[in-house]
């Protein structure tokens, strides 16, 4: 079963790295035949491998690293609902480790992109407050905490304008 366990692995490892392929913008050929130029982008394929990393090999670091990069894929791809759900999945699974640190700058960012573009939104703010109080609990001597801070400020001075401006009006 060694063996099967370490093949298992290996092409999960493989199938991995051809998401990250994707993530960064590597295309896809049309109806996958050679004649055909690289157009279609991968970005779905690349959340598949994901979260069947993710499924295959749960506990490990590769599942980890996939749930970052799920998070981040989806935020640049402008899903922020499910960014926000990749990256609170990280921090429940794999809370002491650096990869829910990089969650929680990742997450102060998301709050401050979200924030910027829906000014009105309190909830922005508090969850914004709520993400950085906890990676101060988890992480108190994480440098970081001073991005976090700064997107926490951001999200404020971005609501507070909102209010100016809804006052000016």
């Amino acid at each position: 079963y060694k063996g099967v366990t370490r093949f298992f692995e290996n092409t999960l490892e493989y199938k991995f790295a051809i998401a990250e392929k994707f993530r960064h913008g590597i295309k896809k050929r049309l109806f996958g035949v050679k004649i055909f130029p690289k157009w279609i982008s991968g970005y779905d394929d690349a959340l598949d491998i994901y979260d069947e990393v993710v499924s295959g090999l749960p506990g490990s670091t590769l599942a980890a690293q996939s749930l970052l990069s799920k998070a981040a894929l989806l935020d640049k791809m402008k899903e922020y609902a499910e960014s926000e759900d990749a990256y609170q999945d990280l921090i429940v699974r794999f809370p002491n480790t650096s990869f829910s640190a990089d969650a929680y700058v990742a997450l102060s960012k998301l709050y401050l992109k979200e924030g910027i573009r829906e000014y009105q939104n309190p909830d922005f703010l508090a969850l914004s407050k709520i993400n950085l109080k906890k990676f101060q609990q988890d992480f108190p001597n994480d440098p970081r905490i001073q991005d976090a801070e700064k997107a926490f400020y951001g999200v404020e001075e971005a609501y507070a304008k909102g209010l100016y401006d809804t006052g000016c009006f």
